[in-house]
């Protein structure tokens, strides 16, 4: 039992009754008429003159609240029936109000969000921190050379946690030595420290096989999904029976991370399966309740692939049906992206999937308020200076999109329209769309997916080429295009083949970085018939200035050892018919290394990008037909680079696994509140008397409370007033009833 609260201003406490409930699940819910009442009134209170009704105390409005014990009549009369206590509503008005709030910033980092200089990983796991399995993990990186063989130490401020198990994942924060020492530790944190004027790749492995404990012996040995960077001619440290370093500079050290595998959101960072809102001791009152309330502090992302990425011999290797994440292929078909952009192969779907009963995100995400904080991230539009990659789709057009297909010919089925925002970078580079209705957010620039992987062996994004089919000259040969029904795929991989040299100007100079993922926003030329003569070569280039990590021999000393680096360049394309998609296994590879204007100079050593993506050496590569033919053996194996698992090996990491989104998300939130309004009257002649057996007519009578019915004269919603309202002969009232919907 519980009394509605005395406040100086009149406020009126309603709700729907179980009656009303019940009638609402079966759609036959309706509010008729009213009735007033002085039910909790004593007029009299004995013999205490000083007394006043409207000091009387007023019950909460109960659920299971048969009706009003004494009704008050309209009119004053000898005989009474039950239409005098039943009002007719006069009005009925639909409230809506927009509520909105700020939502808890949830990703794996914490610091400000506008310096990634201070974004941490999050301390080991713990009962209220559970980001991470193990922290403060480390590498001397003069013992990764290049094989899938990794040994690991504990650092300095190692606290134990989880110990990493095999499936479980590896975060390699690639460092050099010509980078500045090692941070581990953030204001006494056992952290990996983001620091945004380091731009250097942070790579996922998936653990294969594993010895050793980190807890006991202080190493741990790894087999791991693929070949690491080849680190063999660093020098500077040693180890001394499997524990800690010695010897070893603080420059020859990079972190390690581990991170749970599998379905980590459920079974690592969630709860694994909804809890009960009610428990035994809820329901049986014996004990203190404690309510389900568990928070999950990141969002989920699945990148789901619906083409089979190129590469990829169909009969040998794992296909696009085997990739994870296949079972969220629905979505994309969903928000229209089959059918509106055919092209794109893939959509990195980033939502927030809680067992908690909160419901920490409202009904939507708050207009133009979001943002993606990815600091590991190698940006291509960015300077190549920094770190870190901040999305969002502030300023941005609310845009309308119909979804669930839209094939129907009859035009009255699929056609389900909803709103989006462009999710923008700060340059206004669209990269996907925040729906903010569905509370979810898409990536669709699918070289931003591809930094985002696990398996791409890559942090930083690539350019999409820019290409055109120009005329054939007489010493170039025949037409690319003849017949002219066909068109050519291009796109292009950065390979890398020498391992870390050092960074001294005059001598060979790598970085030592693993070959990635060629670039996934392929470029199509297709022959213009209608022009004479017909153009039959392909002609690309790099955009200007859109390799700003990639290091030459110079930059690998100007930037201290930061960004990324390439020994070869090879177009891959590919020709089909027109409007036909490429075939993953039908792609073949032309190398352009030897092209390069300094190439002579410099073979063997990093590609400068100044001769790609610069206007004074800016690099054009021509396709022709003979060039095409020429290298009509050279098939494009994507498992020549990056070790894909057969269709034998459904355990390995393959594409599409990844779980979490890793960063932070912040947004506000928004709800919209529904409430009925009843304005009641109650006229300077009406309501002037009562049945309420302590009132006398001499007195006033006070109004405790309100009821509203159905049709069949059933109390569907109760208001109690907190403090009762005198009613006068001659006094008209206007009682304001809301039930919050």
């Amino acid at each position: 039992m519980s009394f509605v609260q005395t406040t100086p201003n009149p406020l009126i406490s309603a709700r729907l009754t179980t009656v009303a409930r019940k009638l609402l699940s079966s759609g036959s819910l309706r509010f008729v008429s009213f009735s007033l009442g002085d039910s909790e009134i004593d007029y009299l209170h004995g013999k205490d003159i000083s007394y006043k009704p409207s000091n009387n105390r007023i019950l909460s409005p109960f659920d299971k609240q048969g009706d009003l014990k004494y009704k008050l009549p309209s009119l004053d009369k000898i005989n009474y029936t039950a239409a005098d206590f039943y009002n007719p509503l006069p009005s009925i008005v639909p409230v809506e109000n927009e509520i909105t709030n700020t939502a808890k910033r949830r990703g794996f980092f914490t610091g400000s969000t506008n310096n990634y200089s201070a974004f941490t990983y999050q301390s080991p796991r713990s009962a209220s921190n559970s980001y991470v399995l193990q922290g403060d993990v480390i590498v001397h990186i003069s013992g990764v050379t290049g094989s899938t063989s990794m040994r690991v130490y504990s650092g300095t401020t190692f606290t134990g946690g989880t110990s990493p198990g095999v499936d479980d994942y590896l975060l390699f924060e690639l460092r050099n030595p010509s980078m500045s020492a090692l941070t581990r530790s953030v204001n006494g944190r056992s952290s990996i420290y983001i620091d945004h004027r380091q731009p250097i790749p942070y790579l996922w492995y998936k653990i294969e096989a594993k010895s050793g404990n980190l807890a006991t012996s202080g190493f741990l040995d790894l087999t791991l999904d693929r070949k690491l960077p080849n680190f063999q001619a660093v020098t500077g440290g040693t180890t001394t029976g499997g524990g800690l370093l010695s010897g070893a500079s603080q420059t020859t050290l990079a972190n390690v991370l581990f991170y749970p595998s599998g379905n980590s959101i459920d079974t690592f960072y969630g709860s694994g399966e909804t809890t009960q809102y009610w428990n035994e001791d809820t329901l049986a009152f014996t004990n203190t309740s404690n309510l389900a309330n568990d928070e999950l502090n990141m969002w989920n992302m699945n990148i789901v692939h619906t083409e089979t990425i190129a590469g990829n011999d169909l009969t040998t290797y794992e296909t696009h049906t085997d990739y994870g994440s296949t079972g969220y292929t629905g979505i994309k078909n969903y928000l229209n992206y089959t059918f509106d952009k055919p092209e794109q192969k893939a959509i990195g779907i980033i939502h927030y999937t809680n067992h908690s009963i909160s419901n920490y995100y409202g009904e939507s995400l708050h207009k133009d308020t979001i943002k993606l904080h990815l600091p590991t991230i190698m940006w291509h539009h960015n300077d190549g200076v920094t770190l870190g990659l901040v999305l969002s789709n502030k300023g941005e057009t609310k845009k309308n999109t119909i979804v669930g297909g839209t094939l129907d010919p009859s035009g009255t089925n699929g056609k389900i329209t909803t709103t989006y925002y462009n999710l923008t970078d700060s340059s206004g580079n669209t990269v996907g769309r925040v729906f903010n209705d569905l509370k979810t957010i898409i990536i669709d620039d699918e070289e931003l997916l591809a930094a985002m992987s696990y398996k791409s062996n890559r942090n930083w994004t690539l350019p999409k080429l820019e290409g055109k089919a120009v005329d054939v000259a007489a010493s170039v040969g025949t037409n690319l295009f003849s017949p002219q029904t066909q068109q050519v795929y291009v796109s292009y991989l950065f390979e890398n083949q020498g391992i870390w040299t050092g960074t001294t100007v005059g001598t060979p100079k790598n970085l030592g970085t693993t070959t990635g993922l060629h670039c996934q926003n392929y470029i199509l030329i297709t022959g213009d018939t209608n022009q004479s003569p017909t153009p039959g070569v392909a002609q690309v280039r790099f955009p200007l200035g859109k390799l700003p990590y990639m290091r030459s021999v110079a930059d690998m000393v100007t930037y201290s050892g930061t960004g990324w680096s390439s020994t070869n360049l090879k177009l891959i394309c590919q020709r089909t018919a027109l409007g036909q998609r490429p075939k993953a296994d039908s792609w073949r590879w032309i190398d352009s290394t030897s092209g390069l204007t300094n190439y002579a100079t410099t073979s063997g050593t990093s590609i400068n990008p100044d001769d790609l993506d610069q206007s004074q050496n800016q690099k054009v590569f021509n396709i022709t037909k003979e060039l095409y033919d020429t290298n009509s053996g050279n098939t494009y194996v994507l498992n020549n680079y990056i070790t894909i698992p057969t269709t034998a090996q459904s355990g390995k990491l393959q594409f599409g696994d990844e779980v979490f989104f890793f960063g932070n998300i912040e947004t506000d939130i928004q709800a919209i509140s529904y409430k009925t309004k009843f304005v009641l009257p109650a006229g300077g002649n009406s309501f002037n008397t009562s049945i309420n057996p302590t009132w006398t007519n001499s007195s006033s009578v006070y109004i405790s409370e309100v009821g509203i019915y159905d049709g069949n004269s059933s109390l569907v919603a109760i208001g109690k007033i907190n403090k009762p309202i005198e009613k006068k002969v001659g006094k008209t009232i206007l009682l304001e009833l809301e039930i919050d919907f």
